[in-house]
């Protein structure tokens, strides 16, 4: 019986939490993002060209045409004693320049990271594009976020 009691409490207090997924009405976005281009780190702008997909539909009351200035940096942080690098840092930083109303506004965005030498190097360079990735989705996320304030 105090077994029920307690798995009903739980359930109460979690159902009615009042959790809502933050990005779970992005998918009803009335604007249009056309990428006019894409400058900089090969990369990071395969990746962004095929995040931004999701938001091109010529159907849309608001079109926003975006250029997009990529810049990525791996520095060197710390190093042992021996002079070789145990520690990087990666710098990620864009630039969209939108118009809006005619009128180009510049957004920017950076993203760091610290990240250690991996012993091998095939393993630390899948580490880093793994890393290229996630921060690229960050700075996207937030780039919508600054999107849907504009409007």
């Amino acid at each position: 019986m105090l077994k029920i009691l307690k798995i009903g409490i739980i359930y109460l207090l979690l159902s009615n939490c009042g959790y809502v997924p933050m990005y779970a009405n992005q998918q009803d976005l009335d604007f249009n993002i056309k990428v006019i281009s894409l400058e900089g780190e090969k990369d990071i702008n395969t990746i962004l060209d095929q995040k931004l997909k999701r938001y091109q539909s010529e159907n849309k009351n608001k079109s926003y045409d975006v250029k997009i200035i990529s810049d990525y940096e791996k520095n060197s942080l710390t190093k042992d004693e021996a002079g070789n690098t145990t520690n990087f840092r990666l710098i990620l930083d864009l630039d969209f320049i939108i118009n809006v109303n005619g009128i180009p506004t510049t957004l920017n965005f950076k993203e760091t990271f610290d990240m250690k030498k991996d012993v091998t190097l095939f393993d630390e360079s899948n580490y880093e594009n793994a890393l290229k990735k996630e921060m690229t989705e960050l700075i996207l996320q937030k780039f919508i976020t600054q999107i849907l304030t504009i409007q």
